[in-house]
Parts: C-alpha cells; structure tokens; sequence
C-alpha cells in the first residue's frame, strides 16, 4: 500500500487542496493512502515548506510519493521537476523546495523535468496560474501507480538548490558563544535553530543558564527539558524533537516577545 502526500501553501479552507486531491484521485490506485502533510505553509515561503517537507519525507514509508506546491513563479518559464531518491518520489516546483527533503531521504539517483507536452500525465488543459491540480497532483498520481519517472519527462542535471543550514551553527569557544539563526516557527511561536541539541549541551557542562541576543536586545534563559519545566512566561532553551534548540515561551510566543522570524540571526552566551 503506497502513500501520497500533500503539502502546500494554499490553505486548508481554499478550493485548491481539494482539487489537487480530487485529480489524484482519478488516477491513483485504491490502494494507495492520501495524506495531508499541511496546506498552511505561509503563503510563497518556500525555506518554511521545504523544513516542513524536509522533516516529514524521512518518517514516511519506502515507496512514497510526495507532491508539494509553494511556487511564486507558477506560469513562468520554471520548470516542474521529479526528483528520485533511494526510496522516495518528490513532484513540485524547481525552486529548491523539493530539495531539502530529497537529501534527507537520499541519495538522489534521478531528477526529471515535467514535459508539458506528455499530455497524458496531466490534466488538460493546463492552467497558468494551478499548476498543483494540472500538473504536480496528476504527476505524482501517475508515479503513485507506477509510472516511470522517465516517462514524466526528460532528465536532468541539476536543480535549484536550497541549503536550509540546519547543522550551521558556530561555536567560539574563546567567548563561550554559540552563533546560528532561526530555521523554522512553529505555530506555538516555539523558535527553532540551526544549533544541535547535543552540540550546546556538550559545550555548556553543567551550566544552565544562557543569554540570548537577538534583534538588537539580551534576554537572560534556562536550558530545561522541556517546556513543562520552565515557569509560565519564561522564556527557556530546549532540545526540541528535531535535534534541534529551540527558544520557548512557556505557554506563550517566542516569536513575539523576540520579533524575530525564519532566517534571524541569534547568539547564545554561556553565563
């Protein structure tokens, strides 16, 4: 039983997931499961869909065939692409967003690009401004029933890359200080890192406490377990479930009380 997965920025309450499900579903076999990874990516971040992408592909079986739509320059001369790795299929725009996953769930053993005029691997005629419905969705269906990705259309080289810098971190162990930015934000306003968990904690030994620079401003924080140990309101570090620190509020947003976003630059101080 095969697996084919959505991921998009168009917004669970919009027409345009449904349709993508609908098309796929013509085409697939009964037997393969339809799963929604999110359609709330913000709308054209394509670094915030390729983390999402990137962190679920791994956790999802052999054989699965992923179909991701965050593409600002839809009806533009970019290309569609399917990249195949040891196990898995990616279908979406070549704008970097499929990349991230691919490595994850690598090797990459082939990259096509999507031959518009393979009629009958899509749905005609083709819009200019969906090409989620039109073109990805019936895409990844056919390759969800067995079709060849060679068939899809020619291959190629190289794609769009796209370096989500999550082992980036620096340390400097003159000054006792960590230097890395924020790679993902969850809905909790939880602020995730590019520092490993297992890299701080190595470093800091027995010290529990941290000053975080961010934005301009110092805030004083604790490494705790988890967001259970901190007291409401305070602001902590915890190793989060993607080997990752992440900056917390317990039981409020961080990303609120630092004004801070994907791509934010921090700096964390052993005290």
């Amino acid at each position: 039983m095969g697996v084919l997965t959505f991921l998009s920025d168009f917004g669970s309450q919009s027409p345009y997931p449904g349709a993508m499900r609908a098309v796929a579903s013509g085409i697939a076999p009964s037997s393969v499961r339809f799963l929604d990874l999110t359609h709330e990516i913000r709308p054209q971040h394509v670094r915030e869909g390729a983390f999402v992408l990137a962190s679920v592909a791994p956790e999802c079986p052999d054989g699965s065939v992923h179909c991701a739509v965050v593409d600002p320059g839809v009806g533009t001369e970019r290309e569609g692409i399917v990249v195949v790795t040891q196990s898995q299929f990616f279908v979406g725009p070549d704008n970097g967003l499929l990349m991230p996953a691919a490595v994850a769930t690598g090797p990459i053993r082939a990259m096509h690009a999507i031959d518009l005029s393979r009629t009958a691997y899509l749905r005609t005629p083709i819009s200019q401004t969906f090409h989620g419905r039109d073109v990805f969705a019936p895409v990844a269906a056919h390759l969800a029933a067995g079709v060849a990705p060679s068939a899809i259309g020619p291959e190629i080289e190289d794609a769009i890359p796209l370096d989500l810098g999550l082992r980036g971190g620096d340390f400097d162990p003159h000054n006792l200080v960590f230097h890395g930015r924020i790679v993902y934000v969850d809905r909790f306003g939880n602020l995730i890192t590019n520092l490993p968990t297992g890299d701080v904690d190595a470093a800091r030994g027995d010290v529990g406490t941290f000053r975080l620079s961010a934005n301009g401003r110092d805030w004083p924080l604790e490494r705790v377990p988890s967001f259970g140990h901190a007291e409401r309101g305070d602001l902590c570090l915890t190793g989060g479930s993607h080997g990752l620190i992440e900056i917390a509020v317990r039981e409020g947003n961080a990303q609120a009380r630092l004004n801070v976003d994907i791509g934010s630059e921090i700096r964390l101080t052993l005290s």
